[in-house]
């Protein structure tokens, strides 16, 4: 900059000093004071604290990782001029997301009049720049730099310090070790000492010359240690500003030092972490960096269609007004069950426990959490199961789907047949990570790639106090002779069959193995089997806007249209319900099922004229005729005519509380249930479901205070198998009642017969 100096003016360097966190972490200020602190929250790493010059600030977000005894960087957010950036560590160590503003954006990025701008600086590092000086590297997964120039000066504060010279008034924690012991084993210490004090004695400046040593002789030690990706190689000190896609020229003017990292080796360059050959490179549009062949939307009202051209490195854009749909994904669980991930990656697991499906797994970057679970159950018996409930939680909410229910759709889009849309690349769980490869979805909640579909499916089943099964391991059902199933199934996939004009949009391929599996496990129940299995390639094709035409009349599935209440529509999904608007937009792709006739609408699971509609009240809808309570159970509502409430105060009685039983709000006797019944299958009090098949003698329920005036009671249920091993029932039930002096023992037993302290009595 240009400052007296010598009673005139001259051209000198701008001071600058760096603090930098690395390791788990190690804190170094930019008066170069050290300390080491482990906290997981969000911290204050530099801000200018006083007016006068640019203001901004950095956080860095730290997380445990391995051990709950360190910690590491996760996350560092940027504000500066009115916008904030974020730059996150992916799961693996490279740099995973960078947003600005909340949007995801590819680098390199620069904003208006080039006021920030954001780079990668080798596989692993990303800078940001500013306008006024102050710089910031992220090296994942461990190293974070700040560097501010000098007129911040005594104008800082955070983990970094104040910039003012003076190590101490920065709080400083000291090693007893030595900082360098732990390259020991990597290069020997010994080896350079001799080098070192050659280098010291002809330097004219000894302790710059030893700083540079040692520095020298860590970059060793990281090198050691460092790997790689494929087509880079190691370099002590590389290029700051490499060569990359956008122009195969670095877009900004370098004045950075060189750097210790992977560079791209001769022929290749930089996009984004990885080095390609320039024919793979994208475009550079609009301050921001696009794949080849990548489609977007540009400008604030989405004017122009793009796509960017990886030959010529130009984005190609015409215009295109009006409202688009977003970009989404689709997962799937079908059958006994068969997966199909967002990026296409289809398998088999038949684990009988409760599963996550998808769930946002980086809870650092703003995206709303939600989860979607999924209990499966065995077969009639058979070694292989299929999805029963469904579970989503989202926004304090937890919406579960009853079994026999044939659709359910919310505002995240689970829709039927447990197909799930989500957002992109921060997705983990049974449908995979949705990142576009199919070949690393198969990651574990530990972040460990898996190579087997029981033990990825294993590792995402629910905790809880439950029996269940990971798969079927070795006695997984086989099939030896599939010659009927394939002539079953063969529909699918038939030239001049019904679907075959939808065989260019969805492979039908999978679809057809999936069912001649289904089928053939199935035996003489392959039926209802068959039927799914040409339902789910149905679903996919409307998925995929392919007109589906009736199809039925020539299957054994054509029972299912006499199933419906009023009429069965093959070609729309955007039938009037009594809860929607008249007008509302249809953003539903059609899709096959029983829709409501003409003049009529869907009230909950039936089609009832439009002048006898609902009501609805605080987002729930209620049948005419219906009665609820309100929250508090302050008030008691009938729905007496469409919109038409009723309302008036009530209250519970002295013995009643309000709470919610079977998923209803109201005043109940302060008394709840417990049921068992089936195979067996078990309700508790608070509601929980579990299936258990043990034949033992088991404690249903017991009391566990005991006082004088109380009557002391257990339930025990005995179970045997009937039929098969596979499943137990309910054979007997005996109940101990006790208030002493006087006790009672009954026992409900098989044809209705009781026995009061074993005295048999004909009920």
């Amino acid at each position: 900059i240009c400052r007296p100096a010598a009673f005139q003016y001259s051209c000198q360097t701008v001071q600058r000093r760096t603090c930098t966190v690395s390791g788990d972490p190690h804190y170094y200020t930019f008066d170069n004071s050290g300390f080491h602190f482990q906290g997981t929250c969000t911290y204050i790493l530099s801000e200018q604290c006083q007016n006068g010059l640019p203001y901004y600030r950095v956080e860095g977000k730290n997380e445990h990782r391995g051990s709950t005894h360190v910690s590491w960087t996760r996350l560092v957010k940027v504000f500066v001029h009115d916008e904030t950036i974020e730059l996150v560590k992916g799961r693996y160590g490279e740099a995973k997301v960078t947003r600005v503003d909340g949007q995801l954006i590819r680098l390199p990025f620069s904003s208006g009049s080039n006021r920030i701008r954001i780079f990668q600086s080798s596989t692993h590092s990303v800078i940001l720049r500013t306008t006024f000086g102050v710089t910031l590297q992220t090296v994942w997964p461990h190293f974070v730099r700040v560097t501010a120039p000098g007129v911040y000066s005594g104008l800082l504060g955070g983990l970094c310090g104040n910039y003012n010279a003076d190590q101490h008034d920065d709080f400083l924690l000291t090693s007893p070790t030595g900082p360098l012991t732990s390259c020991w084993a990597a290069v020997n210490p010994w080896q350079q000492v001799d080098a070192c004090v050659e280098i010291l004695q002809g330097s004219s400046d000894p302790a710059s010359t030893l700083c540079e040593v040692l520095r020298d002789y860590a970059l060793m030690c990281q090198h050691n240690e460092l790997t790689c990706p494929s087509n880079s190689h190691y370099e002590l000190c590389g290029s700051s500003c490499p060569s990359s896609c956008p122009s195969l020229s670095f877009p900004f003017t370098c004045d950075t030092q060189c750097q210790e990292g992977c560079q791209c080796n001769d022929g290749f360059v930089l996009n984004g972490n990885q080095c390609v050959p320039p024919t793979s490179c994208g475009c550079f549009h609009d301050g921001r960096y696009r794949q080849a062949g990548e489609q977007f939307w540009d400008g604030e009202e989405c004017q122009s269609f793009c796509t960017c051209n990886g030959v010529t490195g130009i984005a190609q854009c015409s215009p295109n007004f009006g409202c688009h749909p977003n970009p989404h994904g689709t997962c799937s669980a079908s059958g006994d069950p068969h997966y199909l991930t967002f990026d296409g990656k289809a398998y088999d697991f038949q684990g009988t426990c409760r599963y996550v499906l998808a769930t946002v797994c980086n809870d650092t970057v703003d995206l709303h959490q939600f989860s979607v679970k999924a209990k499966n159950e065995p077969w009639f018996g058979l070694p292989v199961s299929i999805t029963a409930e469904v579970y989503v939680d989202v926004l304090g909410y937890e919406v579960q789907t009853c079994p026999f229910i044939s659709s359910l759709s919310v505002s995240l889009s689970l829709s039927v047949q447990n197909y799930l849309i989500f957002i992109r690349e921060n997705m983990c769980g049974l449908c995979g990570n949705f990142n576009g490869n199919p070949n690393d979805d198969f990651h574990t909640p530990s972040g460990a790639l898996s190579n087997s579909a029981d033990a990825f499916g294993a590792a995402w089943k629910v905790p809880g106090n439950y029996t269940c099964s990971d798969g079927c391991g070795s006695s997984c059902a086989q099939c030896n002779d599939d010659r009927l199933a394939r002539a079953q199934c063969e529909v699918i996939q038939a030239a001049d069959g019904p679907f075959s004009f939808c065989h260019e949009e969805v492979d039908p391929a999978p679809y057809f193995s999936d069912c001649v599996f289904d089928v053939c496990v199935s035996g003489n129940r392959g039926s209802d089997l068959l039927c799914r299995a040409l339902e789910t390639y149905v679903s996919a094709c409307q998925s995929a806007n392919v007109r589906v035409y009736p199809w039925r009349q020539n299957t054994t599935c054509s029972e299912y249209g006499r199933q419906c209440a009023i009429k069965v529509f093959n070609q729309t999904n955007c039938g009037h319900t009594c809860a929607s608007s008249i007008d509302a937009a249809c953003d539903h792709v059609c899709s096959e099922g029983c829709f409501c006739d003409e003049g009529y609408s869907r009230s909950g699971t039936s089609c009832v004229p439009v002048e006898s509609c609902g009501c609805q009240y605080d987002g729930f809808y209620f049948n005419a005729g219906e009665s609820f309570w309100t929250e508090g159970c302050s008030q008691r509502c009938e729905c007496q005519a469409p919109n038409v409430l009723i309302c008036s105060p009530s209250s519970c009685t002295p013995a009643q509380e309000c709470t919610i039983r079977d998923g209803h709000l109201g005043c109940y006797d302060a008394m709840s249930t417990c049921t068992v019944w089936g195979d067996p299958h078990y309700v508790t009090f608070d509601g929980a479901l579990a299936h258990f098949q043990g034949s033992c003698s088991y404690i249903i329920t017991e009391t566990l205070r005991h006082s004088n005036n109380e009557t002391q009671y257990k339930v025990v249920a005995t179970n045997k198998h009937r039929g098969n091993n596979l499943v137990s029932f309910v054979s007997s039930a005996d109940i101990y009642l006790s208030n002493p002096p006087e006790s009672v023992h009954v026992r409900l037993g098989p044809n209705k017969r009781v026995k009061v302290n074993f005295i048999l009595n004909s009920g």
